[in-house]
């Protein structure tokens, strides 16, 4: 990804996108390095449901 950004058509768009991408693909690993047995599988998965909750009941109640 690095290199095709190199050599991108619009530079300052594909900076921004790989550094998005590599923000995103960091804490998969993060995750990945932190989920070593069931339980915080599990935590990891309450933690990702409670936070989709917020933005749901956060989004439900800002005046739009």
């Amino acid at each position: 990804m690095t290199i095709t950004t190199f050599f991108a058509t619009y530079p300052a768009a594909a900076w921004e996108q790989l550094e998005k991408v590599a923000k995103i693909q960091l804490m998969i690993f993060v995750a990945m390095m932190l989920i070593t047995n069931r339980e915080r599988l599990h935590l990891l998965v309450w933690t990702i449901a409670v936070s989709i909750g917020f933005y749901g009941v956060k989004g439900a109640f800002s005046p739009s």
